[in-house]
């Protein structure tokens, strides 16, 4: 198995030696700024992630298993060509000015491309005399067609991925959405069987009949609140700061019932160490002791590199 790392000239030794101390990797050949890794199989991923941990980061991964001479034949391979019909590509390839005629050549061979809402990454680095290349499909099983072009913004995929096991939801169930616009959690919820009351003073792009939509901010919510029935779940994706996020679920656990599941995004700074990311949650974890346990901080395939998805249960006794 291969990677192709692109890092700052400046710390390539550095990162070099941080690769050779993982165990999976038997093979570093250094072509700056490039680093060309071989690996044992099954540590992709985690080898991935810990390109993008740390003080030293890598700028991108390029993930390749095949080669050509000649680019034009990356749109006649085999990996590109499976289910064609089925696939929207985003391009990503080193050096940059590659990347434009790549997309202008698999577009003119009756390919879909788009930079934001895509299935698969074409990944092609060209390491004279070849150009090694890869396909690889977003976010596992997140990343169809029909769900990609059909859905208001990219985080639905993230709650798919998070309540992956507890859909479709019961009969009454009822999920509180702070934050909701445009609506991504509130369509995949509702999609799912829940009774959706979506909080936000923006704009919800999705109609379905179960939602119920607030239009304004949470803190202005709470009587309208206090009369509906108490909610199964409580989601959050906001764009704010972990303990600011924090405060606003305790402000909302009296709406919540008994063993009531929290589901909510860290934004956290860009490529966060791992003690940002333990400060962040210990100090959310703190917050919210009071009315909440069980808490449990995940890496899900959907966050980016500077996210993290928290999930929380209501204490049945407070």
């Amino acid at each position: 198995m291969s990677i192709v790392v692109h890092v700052e000239a400046s710390q390539l030794a550095r990162f070099e030696r941080k690769l050779l101390a993982f165990d999976a990797v038997y093979d570093v050949q250094c072509k700056e700024p490039l680093l060309f890794v071989k690996f044992a199989p099954n540590a992709q991923e985690e080898l991935i992630r810990l390109c993008f941990q740390g003080r030293i980061a890598a700028q991108r991964v390029y993930q390749v298993n095949a080669s050509c001479s000649d680019a034009g034949w990356i749109a006649w391979s085999q990996e590109m060509n499976k289910d064609k019909e089925n696939r929207v590509f985003k391009v990503m390839a080193y050096p940059n000015h590659l990347q434009q005629k790549l997309v202008e050549m698999i577009a003119h061979e009756g390919f879909r491309v788009h930079p934001k809402d895509y299935t698969h990454e074409l990944h092609v680095v060209y390491a004279a005399p070849l150009f090694l290349f890869g396909v690889i499909e977003r976010n596992g099983e997140f990343g169809h067609v029909d769900e990609i072009l059909n859905v208001p913004c990219r985080a639905y995929h993230k709650l798919a991925e998070a309540l992956a096991d507890c859909v479709p939801f019961k009969d009454g169930y009822h999920a509180l959405d702070i934050g909701a616009s445009p609506g991504g959690w509130t369509e995949f919820l509702a999609k799912n069987g829940a009774h959706v009351v979506a909080v936000d003073p923006g704009e919800i792009t999705v109609h379905v009949e179960n939602i119920i939509h607030l239009p304004m901010l949470l803190e202005q919510a709470f009587d309208h609140l206090k009369t509906m029935k108490k909610f199964d779940l409580c989601v959050c994706d906001i764009n704010i700061r972990p303990h600011k996020m924090a405060q606003l679920i305790a402000s909302v656990a009296p709406f919540l019932h008994p063993n009531a599941t929290v589901v909510l995004t860290f934004k956290l700074s860009r490529r966060p160490t791992q003690t940002a990311v333990d400060e962040a949650f210990n100090s959310v974890c703190k917050t919210l002791s009071k009315g909440f346990h069980e808490f449990k901080l995940t890496w899900l395939h959907a966050n980016t590199i500077n996210e993290r998805t928290l999930f929380a249960k209501k204490k049945a006794f407070v």
